[in-house]
């Protein structure tokens, strides 16, 4: 049972993506990114592409036989991570890694702290993994 285990959590890959890689997958992420930047940001989807482009975006990715299943675009901030926008399919398979490379990425590098605009749905994936709700947005 623990090497089926092994197998199961092995076959996701999860790292920061090159450029060209974000380019290559960004048909697969747009929906996602296009969600929150109507939702969280008042700003251009595009914003993310060039920020992504030019590295002041991180692009994580969990791959899967080539195939693109989750992504988290970070934005480098001042003295913070600032994750932007967070999607995919099967959440349950690489949340906890994504959120522990972004951690992790964070002491290494000496930001201050780490903070997540996300939709109000993800609140059950982020909230078992330590993210406290900061502050609430409303709209009419």
């Amino acid at each position: 049972m623990e090497a089926l285990v092994q197998q199961f959590e092995s076959r996701i890959e999860i790292r920061i993506l090159e450029p060209e890689e974000v380019a290559k997958y960004w048909n697969d992420m747009v929906s996602d990114i296009q969600r929150s930047m109507n939702r969280n940001h008042d700003r251009p989807i595009t914003d993310i592409l060039t920020g992504a482009l030019r590295r002041g975006i991180l692009v994580w990715g969990a791959i899967e036989s080539g195939e693109l299943i989750g992504h988290m675009s970070v934005e480098i901030q001042k003295d913070r991570l600032a994750v932007v926008a967070l999607g995919g399919s099967r959440s349950v398979e690489w949340i906890s890694e994504f959120n522990d490379q972004l951690r992790e990425f964070a002491k290494i590098n000496e930001f201050d702290h780490v903070v997540a605009s996300v939709r109000p749905g993800l609140q059950k994936w982020l909230k078992p993994l330590g993210w406290k709700v900061y502050r609430v947005l409303m709209e009419a």
